[in-house]
């Protein structure tokens, strides 16, 4: 997916243009995303409760911001990643408060675009929902319809770019035969990848791991 963004700025502009345009709008979407999930608890509250919520929603989604912006950079998929996993949270909560065919789009659209991005934002997708989804019925609406349709936007996206024999008979086996293998057990990896993660956090503000 990254290539195919990399090739349409060029394409349209003969530079990175795109590229920086989409970063300023996740960097500036991602506070807003907080803003926005603590309104729902906050209207509920009155008076000065209210206020501090949101500050504190705003500070939370600031930093988290500014983390991802300093630690993923410009073209990095896991900047664009993890921006597409918040705009899953955000449909799946949406869709919780209310039921409506615009959060769920967006929740499948969102899950969509983590996994076109790059495969293994499934397993982090997955995590969330484990979380978040209570019923059976939220798994239907809100994992399965939006697997369903990463699953065939990526069968499109293979079929029309002519790289769905290359993709499974070169890339699936190179990577679940060899790379995967040579990097070691999943739990192995999970706890090492734990590790950096909190010391990434910590290097960038020493108060961020309490979140």
């Amino acid at each position: 997916a990254m290539f195919l963004l990399s090739a349409a700025s060029f394409s349209l502009f003969e530079d990175g243009r795109l590229g920086e345009w989409i970063n300023v709008a996740i960097v500036l979407l991602i506070p807003l995303l907080f803003v926005w999930w603590g309104w729902t608890y906050a209207k509920k509250l009155t008076g000065t409760n209210r206020y501090l919520l949101l500050q504190l929603a705003l500070i939370l989604g600031v930093t988290l911001m500014l983390y991802h912006a300093t630690i993923g950079g410009d073209w990095q998929t896991e900047f664009y990643g993890a921006f597409a996993g918040l705009l899953y949270v955000a449909g799946i909560h949406a869709y919780q408060t209310r039921p409506h065919w615009i959060p769920l789009t967006l929740a499948c659209l969102s899950f969509a675009l983590a996994i076109l991005l790059k495969e293994p934002f499934l397993i982090s997708l997955t995590a969330v929902s484990v979380l978040m989804l209570k019923t059976r019925k939220d798994w239907l609406m809100l994992w399965l319809f939006p697997f369903a349709s990463a699953c065939a936007l990526y069968l499109i996206v293979l079929l029309s770019l002519g790289a769905l024999d290359e993709y499974l008979t070169l890339y699936l086996p190179g990577m679940l035969g060899g790379y995967i293998l040579r990097a070691g057990p999943v739990w192995a990896r999970g706890i090492t990848a734990w590790e950096r993660i909190f010391t990434n956090v910590s290097d960038f503000t020493p108060w961020f791991p309490l979140v």
